[in-house]
């Protein structure tokens, strides 16, 4: 609406009050006539001087005498807009329409009155009445466009917009209200080409910055953002969207500590600003400042405590920091607010599986691969669940599932290994060992479990192989070693093929990493 009484101000400069002193219509005696025409004069001193009230007086006084003249009627209605009394406003110029239908200038001044009165679609009206008697004057598409703009007609507020300019071409603020429907209409190179065009006709117009700035983050040309935002705060230096835009173009960028900056300004700006709080929530998540982003999103959501997003960051950082109870309840606060987010039933099966809950970490994993069936992780992380369960059948069924959908997945060949193992299918948990060690042959685990596999199928040669192959990765990982004797029994036995095969340096080998077992069971 400031924009609208803008543009409506400019217009009165060509739309002088209209005063009617001419013949009385009726039997209307001298004396009377003498009173209407003082009565009239009156009203316009009074308009004149501003004493709005004192002028609609003498307008009804005149009125009275003489309902029949549309000057009068116009002229109280003028006077009715700078009261802010909207509807007398319309009666009057609704008068004076009747009286003189052709009249733009009521028209114009009703369509002003109705988007007051928010009555947008009877302003529309109005001014395409005007239009139609006064075409060549780009102020009343200028307010069309603008009363189209309330009504997120966008298309149509670019049609009024394009009358404007071919009108008057130096219009910036056409430029900018089509940049602005651009916008809307998401229609963002257009959008960038018009607020352009403001900053050349218009080199200090902050507002088509930072609406360049807001079309550019949204084009993902989060560099070119920054700059609109700077030009933007040079300008304007307390304008609260610069500050947050650009620090969310900082986030986009990966440059935290910025973006960190940028909301602590706008927050000593707008205290009460919930996207402050939950960008810089954000921020710290990122730079791994976890139970600061949790009192920043503890804030956003005081704010604004129906935004879901601020419940998932909040328990992102929970998780991280290992506190997986509070986790889960920001998690179930956000799929309460938002159930179709498949991605917090990934977040809060994670929790459950940290809880050994894992048959809640079930149910959840199965919701998201129904809201999302092409989600690997769901599928590798119920195959997890499922082997907690010993529920070896389902997770390899997982598992494959998985695997089709990330083929380059090493841990889920390398878990679906294992559930293999507990089936003592030892021939599949060798052939997916192997594709995990091709996928990550650094990974000294791949190796020992693969090693165990084949001494279950009696290939001692290379169990043995692959348990040296571990070492030569991580030489100190049978410290990791959580059942040493079973360790022990292993080795002894293929040892005692190697002796019955007369491997004397095999021995060795053997007997010297049972040494280093034995010693690391002393020390542990």
């Amino acid at each position: 609406m400031k924009y609208m009484r803008k543009a409506l101000k400019i217009l009165s400069l060509c739309w002088c009050i209209q005063f009617c002193v001419g013949t009385v219509v009726g039997e209307v005696k001298d004396k009377d006539n003498c009173k209407y025409k003082a009565f009239c004069l009156r009203g316009k001193v009074c308009y004149e001087s501003k004493e709005y009230k004192k002028s609609i007086d003498n307008f009804t006084s005149a009125i009275k005498l003489d309902p029949n003249c549309y000057g009068t009627f116009f002229n109280r209605g003028l006077a009715y807009l700078q009261v802010k009394e909207y509807d007398k406003a319309v009666a009057d110029f609704t008068s004076a329409i009747k009286l003189n239908p052709n009249s733009w200038k009521a028209f114009a001044n009703r369509g002003w009155a109705y988007c007051e009165l928010k009555k947008y679609g009877k302003a529309i009206g109005d001014y395409t009445s005007v239009i139609k008697l006064n075409p060549n004057n780009y102020g009343f598409f200028y307010c069309r466009g603008l009363t189209y703009l309330q009504l997120k007609e966008y298309d149509k507020a670019v049609a009024d917009c394009i009358s404007v300019i071919k009108l008057n071409p130096n219009c910036h603020e056409a430029f900018l209200n089509r940049g602005f429907a651009y916008l809307q209409l998401k229609e963002y190179d257009k959008a960038v080409a018009d607020f352009t065009s403001v900053i050349k006709l218009n080199p200090n117009s902050w507002k088509a910055f930072l609406n360049r700035g807001f079309a550019y983050l949204q084009l993902k040309e989060y560099d070119k953002a920054v700059a609109d935002c700077i030009s933007v705060i040079k300008l304007n230096p307390n304008c609260h969207e610069a500050f947050l835009n650009r620090g969310l173009a900082y986030l986009q960028l990966k440059e935290y500590d910025k973006a960190v900056v940028d909301c602590t300004s706008l927050i000593k700006l707008n205290p009460n600003s919930w996207e402050a709080f939950a960008n810089r929530g954000w921020a710290y998540c990122e730079l791994e400042k976890y139970g600061k982003a949790i009192d920043d999103c503890t804030s956003a959501i005081k704010l604004n405590p129906n935004d879901y997003r601020f419940f998932c960051c909040r328990g992102l950082a929970y998780l991280q920091l290992k506190e997986y109870d509070k986790a889960v309840a920001d998690f179930t606060s956000t799929i309460k607010l938002n159930p179709n987010c498949y991605k917090i039933f990934l977040n809060r099966g994670l929790a459950y599986l940290q809880l050994k809950e894992y048959d809640k970490a079930v149910a959840d994993f199965t919701s998201l691969i129904k809201l999302n069936p092409n989600s690997w992780k769901a599928f590798a992380n119920r195959g997890w669940a499922y082997c907690e369960l010993k529920k070896y059948g389902k997770a390899i069924d997982d598992y494959t599932s998985a695997i089709k959908l990330n083929p380059n997945r090493w841990k889920a060949f390398a878990n679906r290994g294992w559930a293999y193992c507990e089936l003592k299918k030892y021939g599949k948990a060798i052939d997916d060992y192997t594709s995990a060690i091709k996928l990550n042959p650094n990974n000294y685990g791949f190796f020992y479990c693969r090693g165990l596999a084949h001494y279950e199928l009696e290939d001692y040669e290379k169990a043995f192989t692959d348990f040296m192959s571990a070492i030569k990765l991580k030489p100190d990982c049978y410290y990791e070693l959580e059942d040493y004797d079973k360790a022990i029994k292993i080795l002894e036995r293929i040892k005692d093929y190697y002796l019955q095969n007369h491997d004397v340096k095999r021995c060795k080998d053997v007997t010297t990493l049972i040494r280093k077992i034995e010693k690391a069971m002393r020390i542990k």
